[in-house]
């Protein structure tokens, strides 16, 4: 449902400080998404057309880059700058401008806290109005180590204030119910951030503060205090990670999906899976995955950016990027199908065997240590042990076509660009540089020449014992 009337202000402008990096922290990778990514879907996912996100002037490009570029229905996206790191209270106050004129509720949320649900959002809503309340705020329980700032109440139960963590005297610091940050507020009422001072531990404006000047605050308690995350550090960014994995896992799950272990399994927030799809334990999905019905991944596969239809066959330690597998294709295991692979109906890559910019026809089948790269592949084709389609000259990569039905043999160099003709066939052990008719046996090898006895001299000559005079060993169980 379309709230066409509520704006959202998303407060990103956090440098990473104690992240310790260079990368903002809304951008550092979360399941697939940046941490920003989290909290404006949930915004989306609730209907909210209007957001504005607040950023730092050095990150504005990086952030604007990532989501302005994106399409996004009919979501309208603004970036405004916090010039100096004010305070929650001065980022809010420099979104100001920006929020339309028929804005009938504004909603805060932080974009640093990746965990916020749709359904909270919507929950928050419906409980503002239902209060009649001036400002309204989620809150949830946590223990008294916990250093997010503490909700204050009267002795009637009516909330008083807010009061952060270093501020808060040792009595507060002992109150258990907390801020998220996450508020819903009535527009008019944020004029009242100018009278919001700095008198606190770290001098900057604090937009909690505002609670105190509002005639009527409420606070809506949740049970999940895991949406109220925020992340500061390399820890908390990896406890969000396991929160979220978790939900991931059992969207997928419930929808029909079997992962065995699935504390052991990495799915990317992206990633879809068709009902009756099996995960076998350490893979990961990563990126824009897709998997039809009844196709397994056994363990330890490593899939990216790419399509699989239904009834592939995956198997253990295999890597697949930026490829597209038809139905009941079959990889592994140990194989490395590389960006631009295209497998075609039951094709088969076996163990060792890597694939980059290849096309794979029907019933095709390299089954064991090969490089396939460049080529264009028929369909019937066999592929033997021990292949090499020598792409690269050094300067520039060309391209090894081999057509329907051929057969090449084993430990053979095909040196692009070169044909394969239709049915032909190449002997063990070629290095072909010239096309092959359809039809034709291709064989391109040195002749091979015995010279008999010629092993006894060499021995002989080395001082070695010859094979006559070799005695077997005692391990030898009888089988000399």
């Amino acid at each position: 449902m379309s709230q066409r009337n509520v704006t959202a202000i998303v407060l990103a402008a956090g440098l990473s400080t104690r992240m310790k990096s260079k990368t903002p922290k809304v951008l550092h990778s979360l399941c697939g998404q940046p941490v920003l990514f989290y909290p404006i879907k949930a915004l989306k996912d609730a209907g909210i057309t209007q957001i504005i996100v607040v950023v730092h002037p050095l990150y504005k490009r990086e952030v604007g880059r990532f989501f302005g570029l994106r399409p996004q229905n009919d979501t309208t996206i603004t970036f405004v700058e916090q010039k100096k790191p004010l305070g929650t209270a001065d980022a809010v106050k420099t979104a100001l401008k920006k929020i339309p004129t028929h804005t009938k509720k504004v909603l805060i949320l932080c974009g640093d806290a990746p965990l916020i649900s749709s359904s909270t959002v919507k929950h928050l809503l419906q409980f503002h109005d239902h209060n009649k309340a001036d400002i309204s705020f989620v809150s949830a329980e946590f223990n008294s180590e916990s250093e997010l700032g503490r909700v204050v109440r009267s002795a009637e139960g009516k909330v008083e204030r807010i009061v952060e963590f270093r501020d808060a005297s040792v009595d507060q610091k002992n109150l258990t119910e907390v801020n998220s940050g996450f508020y819903c507020v009535e527009p008019a009422l944020l004029k009242k951030i100018s009278g919001v001072k700095n008198a606190n531990h770290k001098k900057e404006f604090y937009f909690t503060d505002l609670v105190s000047l509002i005639q009527k605050a409420c606070a809506l308690k949740i049970k999940n205090c895991e949406e109220i995350i925020g992340i500061n550090t390399r820890i908390d960014l990896e406890n969000a990670r396991k929160a979220l994995q978790k939900k991931i896992n059992q969207r997928h799950m419930l929808a029909g999906v079997t992962l065995i272990d699935a504390e052991s399994i990495l799915i990317d927030q992206q990633v879809h899976l068709d009902s009756d799809v099996t995960i076998y334990p350490g893979t990961y999905l990563k990126g824009t995955v897709s998997i039809g019905n009844s196709s397994i991944v056994e363990s330890h596969c490593f899939i990216s950016n790419s399509k699989l239809a239904q009834n592939c066959h995956i198997k253990q330690g295999s890597i697949i990027e930026e490829s597209l597998l038809e139905e009941g294709a079959c990889v592994g295991p140990l194989a490395h199908l590389r960006p631009g692979t295209h497998l075609k109906q039951k094709a088969k890559i076996g163990n060792f065997v890597e694939l980059k910019k290849t096309v794979l026809g029907k019933n095709s089948k390299a089954n064991h240590l090969a490089y396939l790269g460049d080529a264009l592949i028929g369909n019937d084709v066999n592929i033997g042990c021990g292949v090499i389609t020598c792409n690269y000259d050094g300067f520039a990569k060309h391209k090894t076509i081999i057509e329907d039905g051929a057969f090449v043999g084993s430990d053979c160099q095909l040196v692009a660009p070169v044909r394969i003709g239709k049915g032909s066939y190449v002997g063990s052990g070629s290095t072909v540089t010239k096309n092959v008719p359809a039809g034709s046996l291709a064989i391109a090898r040195g002749k091979q020449v015995n010279l008999e006895g010629y092993a006894k001299k060499i021995r002989n000559k080395m001082g070695k014992k010859t094979e006559e005079n070799i005695e077997p060993s005692k391990d030898c169980h009888g089988l000399q």
